[in-house]
């Protein structure tokens, strides 16, 4: 299995069999036929693109693009649209949504393999621009996603899952600033489904619990919220 893997998201077979005949020698393609099974597996695992159709059984594609767009794990990567429909109004619609490229069907195989593989190049050169995030004694990898405790020249990993290294890079970013549980709970979980105070709570005693080394700490000001603060002496 390549390690590169692409979700394409499309109810029709030939589509399926044309994308992995275009894409397949190249890339691991993950085919679903509807917008909640791509859900499930992407709980799990972060593709390096979409692929998506417009119009799907359970949903429309403009819709759940925007919806990824929403949620900090998938702000970032490329998002292409497959359609039929060559309409102006479809189109801006579609960019509106946050999508990277708008490619009409049928499919060319040869246009379809350089378009993924220009906007992975792409993306990869945007992701070196800044390879690493360091505030105090965190180094924040952003290619491979790991947060590394720096002491006297040692890094230790702190063993931050996907959504926790996001949520922390965030307050890291605003070190000092503490966030009302509104503005928390509308860039990482209102999309999450129902989400309870004490969900969030329990996330950043997770977090809390993994900087017990570090020269900072997670900070609750009660009845208000969170944020990232040094450790007081």
């Amino acid at each position: 299995m390549n390690a590169i893997s692409i979700v394409l998201i499309d109810d029709d077979e030939d589509i399926h069999h044309l994308v992995q005949v275009s894409l397949g020698s190249e890339f691991h393609i993950c085919s679903f036929k509807e917008i909640q099974k791509a859900k499930e597996y992407t709980k799990r695992n972060i593709p390096a693109l979409f692929l998506i159709d417009e119009e799907l059984p359970d949903g429309s594609g403009t819709e759940y693009i925007r919806e990824l767009r929403k949620d900090p794990e998938f702000e970032f990567i490329p998002i292409f649209m497959l359609t039929y429909k060559n309409d102006v109004t479809k189109k801006l619609l579609a960019f509106n949504a946050g999508v990277d490229d708008y490619i009409l069907k049928p499919l060319e195989p040869l246009d379809l393999l350089a378009r993924v593989k220009n906007r992975l190049r792409y993306f990869r050169q945007i992701k070196q621009v800044q390879k690493q995030f360091i505030q105090e004694d965190l180094k924040f990898d952003l290619t491979n996603f790991t947060t590394s405790l720096i002491q006297a020249d040692q890094e230790q990993t702190l063993g931050l899952t996907p959504f926790e290294f996001l949520l922390l890079l965030y307050l890291a970013k605003h070190e000092g600033r503490i966030f009302h549980r509104n503005e928390l709970y509308e860039r990482f979980w209102k999309e999450r489904g129902n989400v309870s105070d004490r969900t969030i709570d329990q996330h950043m005693a997770r977090i809390r619990k993994k900087l017990k080394n570090s020269a900072l700490t997670i900070k609750n000001t009660y009845s208000i919220g969170y944020g990232l603060v040094k450790k007081v002496a």
